[in-house]
């Protein structure tokens, strides 16, 4: 067994090789996750299950002419399994997305789309709230001393923003929320401070940005290998 010694070593090296593999952006993966290819590959992973049993119990199709018979054997044109894989990995990484993704980046893609849908400064604050304020995200802010997000945040876009947090420890969870409770965006710097929440959600929640993206690479390979192999079936006919 290892002791916990080279267990913490080991630990340690699998983390920083871990967090060296960046990934797209949030914003980015969006695109992926909402592109046509992306969106109509997912539909299949209900769709083939039923076309495989539906083909597996009917016999071959069998048509006279002239007295000859021609068979016909059903089946997909496709390698059907292959295919399901490829709409399965897709759709784990829309729900992986779904489940992870902050909230501003999934609902609005800028600031006169945030506009557009009537919401207020609020909204913006509860959602700044909401993502460092979450266990695992407020931790992670801790060790890369990101606290400072929030400092820069409340001082350059919160009425009296200096005095809210003059002396304060922000790494202090019922601080930040008490800070962010009273906080009131400057009616000049709507967009500027939405814009600085929405670039720092961007980057947050690594492991999940690197497991998405590495199932959209999955779907799409598969599908580049199901396009390579018709192409191979259409040269040799």
């Amino acid at each position: 067994m290892l002791s916990r010694k080279n267990h913490v070593r080991i630990n340690r090296m699998l983390r920083k090789h871990l967090y060296s593999f960046n990934a797209p952006r949030w914003s980015e993966l969006r695109a992926i996750g909402q592109s046509k290819l992306a969106k109509s590959t997912s539909i299949w992973v209900f769709v083939i299950p039923f076309m495989a049993k539906l083909i597996g119990e009917s016999k071959d199709l069998e048509i006279s002419l002239g007295g000859k018979a021609f068979v016909f054997e059903l089946g997909l044109p496709f390698n059907w399994q292959l295919l399901l894989y490829s709409s399965l990995f897709f759709l784990i990484g829309t729900l992986t997305y779904l489940c992870f993704c902050p909230y501003l980046i999934q609902k609005y893609k800028n600031y006169p789309d945030f506009k557009s849908n009537g919401k207020a400064s609020r909204t913006i604050i509860s959602n700044f709230e909401r993502l460092i304020l979450s266990k695992k995200d407020y931790r992670h802010i801790s060790e890369c001393k990101s606290d400072k997000a929030l400092e820069v945040f409340i001082c350059d876009y919160v009425e009296n923003g200096k005095q809210l947090i003059d002396g304060r420890n922000l790494l202090n969870k019922h601080v930040v929320g008490d800070v962010l409770f009273k906080a009131k965006i400057k009616h000049d710097s709507m967009q500027e401070a939405f814009n600085y929440i929405y670039n720092f959600s961007e980057d947050l929640s690594l492991v999940a940005r690197q497991a998405i993206f590495i199932f959209y690479g999955l779907g799409f390979l598969g599908l580049l290998i199901i396009l390579l192999q018709n192409i191979v079936y259409v040269i040799n006919a």
